[in-house]
């Protein structure tokens, strides 16, 4: 799914109460790149995780605290629309621990 289908504008942004179901709703990434996104994100929560000597989870976006169209969104989203932009991978990164 990606939002140039308009048969899904009436799911879009309805996640799920089972963690590990999408509820009918997912984002759409080509199973190669979902692979790098998530080796990506790995390497990156681990080296956090080293450096602060403490555990940093890896989740998705929409597992913080779900969102649409932001900069993470729109530059992963631009090579969809015109394939003549370059592909971007965007992340969304929060740390701190708040104690």
């Amino acid at each position: 799914m990606n939002f140039l289908n308009s048969a899904y504008n009436s799911v879009r942004g309805i996640l799920s109460d089972t963690p590990g179901t999408n509820g009918g709703h997912g984002e759409y990434t080509p199973a190669a790149e979902n692979t790098d996104n998530i080796k990506a994100a790995t390497r990156i929560g681990s080296a956090m995780s080293t450096t602060a000597g403490r555990t940093y989870s890896v989740i998705p976006a929409a597992g913080l605290y779900p969102t649409s169209g932001a900069s993470d969104d729109y530059s992963y989203s631009r090579h969809f629309a015109d394939t003549s932009k370059n592909l971007i991978h965007g992340y969304t990164v929060e740390f701190g621990f708040g104690n």
